[in-house]
């Protein structure tokens, strides 16, 4: 009996010995799992934060990048203007041309619409209504750009027509109308281009009688800027002689 008490205690011993030895494995088996995945979390984020680093750094260099063509794109838009104002000489007027196409092809946003125009509008001082008409009407067809700017282009290409007669009258007046039909900023400006067409003395009455009626609405429209209001104001007292409504 002793000898059995003897071996079950050293057996229960051993049995303890093995829990104590499992126990201190599954211990270190964790830790070391821990440990492994606190080492790939750490790479993880070590990688996340990098990337972030990268990141801000193109953005940033990104970012001054479009200031500093912003700005060259600036001075030379600026510096081409003031050529074309004052300079006479037709080689200044012709750099100051091809510097304002340059900027229509690479300069950021809005400086390229306004280096658009502007060319259009020297082109057409030049004589050249053809190609001013087709830079014009090409900014007038982006449908990137501004609807405000799209809709002055169209202004601006409709009233060199109409001072240069170098498009049909019926089609000069059918651009005042759509473009006076869209509304926005420039509706008074195309319907004073519209009176305009519609002050020719060749006109039969009824065309007259119509440009009398939208001179007094333009005149008497307080939302209209004042001077075309009061050039409208003139026209209706032209246009009023000889009509009787």
């Amino acid at each position: 009996m002793g000898d059995f008490s003897t071996h079950l205690k050293r057996a229960q011993e051993r049995d303890n010995v093995s829990e104590e030895l499992l126990k201190q494995v599954r211990s270190e088996m964790r830790a070391e799992t821990a440990l492994a995945m606190a080492r790939r979390h750490a790479a993880l984020c070590i990688s996340v934060l990098l990337l972030a680093l990268v990141g801000l750094g193109v953005w940033q260099w990104h970012r001054h990048a479009l200031k500093r063509d912003a700005a060259q794109a600036s001075a030379i838009f600026y510096a081409a203007s003031l050529t074309l104002l004052e300079s006479d000489s037709d080689q200044d007027v012709k750099k100051a041309i091809a510097d304002l196409a340059a900027l229509t092809k690479k300069a950021p946003g809005q400086i390229r619409y306004d280096a658009a125009i502007q060319m259009a509008k020297a082109q057409i001082q030049q004589g050249d209504f053809k190609a001013g008409s087709a830079t014009l009407q090409q900014l007038a067809d982006n449908t990137s750009a501004p609807a405000i700017i799209r809709a002055y282009a169209r202004y601006v290409r409709l009233n060199a027509a109409s001072a240069m007669h170098a498009l049909p009258e019926t089609e000069i007046r059918a651009g005042y109308e759509a473009l006076a039909r869209d509304g926005g900023p420039w509706k008074p400006y195309a319907e004073e281009g519209l009176l305009s067409t519609d002050m020719a003395s060749h006109l039969d009455e009824k065309r007259r009688l119509e440009a009398r009626h939208l001179a007094r609405a333009l005149a008497g429209n307080p939302e209209v800027p004042n001077s075309i209001r009061q050039r409208a104001a003139t026209m209706s007292t032209i246009l009023k002689a000889g009509f009787n409504d």
